[in-house]
């Protein structure tokens, strides 16, 4: 296995930690493999390079099924490679067989955190603090596209509205246009 910081290996005694907890913080890549499986050899050094090249804001875990059947079976592993996507301590997504690396990036992209999002996050709690004038020159840095797939748009609408009747005419126009679908 490559020697990186951000590609480890897990069993029973770190699963927890490391997948479970760990999947909080960022997304992890939990890669069920075995030694004799010639397809998750030929996987493990697309996964390594993408673990370098996405740094912290992704972990590769490789769990051998060998050494952990109890583990693969909880996660109802039948083929190996199956590769989970685990986010807030869950299984979210996941793939078999050894895809190439273009599609595992596809297969990442929707998951991974982008750099809107910790704004997002700190715009949420001004928000939630009742602090409109804090987050509106932070909402500015915010791309567009970022704004309308993220809930801080009816947040954005909900505090507006609960300041003032010009706001919150402002808040229900901007909802009206970049939140189709949403409820405030």
């Amino acid at each position: 296995m490559a020697n990186s910081p951000y590609l480890v290996a897990v069993t029973a005694q770190n699963f927890q930690e490391v997948v479970l907890e760990g999947s909080y913080d960022r997304p992890v890549l939990v890669d069920f493999w075995a030694d004799w499986c010639a397809p998750c050899r030929a996987l493990m050094p697309i996964l390594a390079k993408l673990a370098d090249e996405y740094g912290g804001r992704l972990l590769v875990a490789k769990l051998n099924t060998e050494e952990e059947q109890a583990l693969a079976a909880q996660f109802g592993i039948r083929s190996l490679p199956t590769v989970q996507l685990f986010k807030d301590g869950r299984p979210v997504d996941q793939f078999m067989g050894a895809l190439p690396e273009a599609q595992i990036r596809a297969f990442l992209e929707p998951h991974l955190p982008r750099e809107s999002d910790s704004l997002l996050d700190a715009i949420s709690d001004r928000l939630i603090l009742g602090d409109l004038a804090g987050a509106q020159p932070q909402r500015r840095h915010v791309p567009g596209a970022a704004r309308r797939r993220s809930v801080a748009g009816p947040a954005w609408a909900r505090a507006l509205a609960n300041f003032d009747a010009p706001a919150a005419g402002r808040a229900r126009a901007a909802r009206g246009r970049h939140w189709r679908g949403c409820r405030a």
